[in-house]
């Protein structure tokens, strides 16, 4: 069976009873009260999520054998959404994605926005949103706003889906600009959302982020559209990663074996 996620402590795997699926998160560490205390955090986050179906749901979990189920949350991640699915996402399905960040915000649940794997985009279902965390105290530095919640949120759909991108083929500047233009229509909507809520005091940092994002998409897209301009960029880029190989070169070329080491001589650190 494949794992459908890992972690630093563990894996995620596909499950099926009675025909429905479900996710089984399993601790592997060998240290009992490690493994207690993982699920029962699993355990209190998810018991917050009830209040909306959009975030992962509990199913069951075991304390002893250090498991956590829950249910499947419908859709693909982001980075594997297809630009036809990105290009259908609905205004209401993004006014959705505010409420539910909105309730997790609430309840003291925290996302986290550093793995775009996290959040899912079903046609039918809308967004989703698993691998939840206990929010951090304002006090924290790592404390997340609800506008930082909203601001993350475009931030993501800005970059979700789209092919393989390869710096030096004229081809993949062509596809980036046309994929950059079906997340721009997106970003666009979910901005004009934003603007219409009525306590903009939790939305001036994310309508900032996204104008922002939506310029340098239509930077881009004119910057493609441009003659000559793609080739002079692979160009360019040709020139910097020749300086780079060289650079790697000669370091490489100066390490030296000493006392059972490979070391780097100190006049060039």
């Amino acid at each position: 069976m494949d794992a459908v996620g890992a972690g630093t402590n563990g894996v995620v795997l596909p499950l099926s009873v009675a025909n429905k699926s479900y996710v089984a998160k399993i601790y592997l560490t060998s240290i009992e009260e490690i493994r207690e205390q993982s699920v029962e955090n699993d355990f209190l986050i998810m018991g917050r999520a009830v209040v909306d179906p959009h975030l992962a749901q509990l199913a069951a979990v075991s304390y002893d054998r250090g498991i956590t189920v829950m249910e499947t949350m419908p859709g693909t991640d982001f980075p594997h959404t297809s630009m036809e699915q990105v290009a259908g996402i609905t205004d209401q399905q993004l006014a959705e994605a505010l409420v539910s960040m909105r309730r997790a915000h609430d309840v003291g649940i925290d996302f986290d926005y550093k793995r775009a794997e996290n959040f899912k985009y079903d046609r039918q279902a809308g967004f989703g949103f698993i691998d939840l965390e206990m929010a951090r105290p304002a006090t924290y530095n790592k404390y997340q706003s609800y506008a930082e919640k909203v601001m993350r949120f475009g931030d993501l759909l800005a970059g979700m889906g789209g092919s393989e991108f390869k710096w030096d083929e004229p081809a993949s500047y062509t596809a980036l600009s046309q994929e950059t233009e079906v997340r721009l229509g997106v970003l666009e909507r979910y901005r004009s959302i934003c603007a219409a809520q009525p306590d903009q005091e939790h939305y001036g940092e994310a309508l900032a982020s996204l104008d922002k994002s939506m310029q340098s998409a239509r930077d881009f897209m004119r910057s493609v559209a441009t003659p000559g301009w793609v080739e002079q960029e692979i160009a360019q880029r040709r020139v910097s990663e020749e300086s780079l190989r060289a650079q790697r070169e000669e370091l490489a070329s100066r390490v030296v074996e000493r006392d059972g080491y490979m070391r780097i001589p100190g006049e060039i650190m």
